[in-house]
């Protein structure tokens, strides 16, 4: 008799195991109405980013708060329901990346166009073998993960970068350039982001970002994402430092005569790659029709505002704000108003500083 041992294994087993291993998150995706292709691409294309700063270090949390109420006399469930498909993405370091990555899409373009920016982005990073998901199902996946994550209030965030940049204008006495809201082609969001992340990976890389054309969607992404890693200089004044110097975005709006768009630039040792001009979106719209932009309750107003004064020129922020907290107080009885005058109640947070 041989001396030789031959193993056996039941392969239809073991398939039916390693599948009842992966059951709650297969019941996830499916209640969610994620495919299960998508989930595994959005969280490869968050690791081609390194999360770091605020926003990094919260994200794991709101992925995975689950404060679902039971109605009992429906028999349902309304809030988030623990072990959903979003609280995936809470376990990795790439999963978390790419949920700030779809709060930044989300905020700033539809539906679909999430979808069309995840889908020609890891083309131009990715093996073609690991890019399986449509546009479609990536754009459902963004969707899902940014209104899960959404208190943590991007839209406040961006009114605060654009208000920074329009002070620093104040100081130096220059006009306020009308085009930080612009939007931002899907080609060239994806080639920026292209940039940003080879920055953050290759050594000896860094991007240099250089304009005014759509600043304000440009460089609230990063400081989301990665503010460790981004120095922001406005018209030579330095507004944001991080200790990594990875990504260089310089705000400076030259003369009428000599305007020109946002260069986007890829810096090596050893040469200098122009990646693209970051244009305005059709017409300049600001924003587009299905833009979910999300604020958190405190300071919405003064947030809302803030966005709006890019476009129409609000030149006294302060006096706005004041103008509209005593449009509110005459609108209520004078108990109520008695309550803003007062400086108690929600409507203070909803007005702002």
């Amino acid at each position: 008799m041989s001396g030789t041992v031959s193993l056996q294994a039941d392969v239809g087993n073991l398939g039916l195991l390693t599948l009842n291993s992966f059951r709650s998150v297969l019941s996830a995706m499916s209640t969610d109405d994620v495919q299960p292709a998508a989930m595994p691409q959005v969280q490869d294309i968050g690791s081609l980013f390194h999360a770091n700063g605020k926003f990094a270090s919260t994200v794991s949390d709101e992925l995975q708060r689950s404060p679902s109420h039971r109605l009992d006399m429906l028999s349902c469930a309304v809030g988030w329901r623990k072990g959903d498909a979003t609280s995936i993405l809470s376990q990795s370091a790439g999963g978390q990346a790419a949920a700030l990555l779809a709060l930044f899409l989300r905020n700033t373009y539809d539906h679909r166009t999430t979808g069309e920016i995840l889908y020609w982005l890891p083309q131009r990073c990715m093996p073609r073998s690991r890019c399986v998901a449509s546009i479609k199902q990536l754009a459902e996946v963004l969707t899902k993960v940014s209104g899960k994550i959404a208190s943590m209030g991007y839209g406040n965030f961006l009114a605060e970068q654009v208000t920074k940049l329009r002070l620093v204008y104040f100081q130096v006495d220059r006009a306020i350039p009308d085009d930080f809201l612009c939007n931002m082609t899907e080609e060239t969001t994806a080639e920026m982001l292209e940039c940003i992340s080879r920055a953050q990976r290759e050594t000896g890389t860094r991007a240099r970002i250089r304009g005014t054309t759509s600043v304000g969607h440009i460089m609230t992404f990063p400081l989301v994402l990665c503010a460790d890693d981004v120095e922001i200089p406005v018209e030579g004044t330095v507004i944001h430092g991080g200790s990594n110097k990875y990504i260089f975005l310089e705000v400076v709006y030259p003369p009428s005569d000599q305007r020109e768009i946002t260069k986007v630039q890829l810096e090596t040792a050893m040469e200098l790659k122009e990646f693209s001009s970051i244009v305005g979106g059709i017409n300049g719209d600001f924003p587009q029709k299905d833009v979910i932009r999300t604020f958190s309750w405190k300071g919405w107003l003064a947030a809302r505002l803030d966005l709006l004064s890019p476009s129409i020129q609000i030149l006294n922020r302060d006096v706005v704000i004041t103008d509209c907290c005593n449009f509110i107080w005459n609108l209520f009885p004078t108990e109520e108003a008695g309550e803003i005058a007062g400086q108690s109640g929600p409507w203070l947070e909803l007005l702002g500083p």
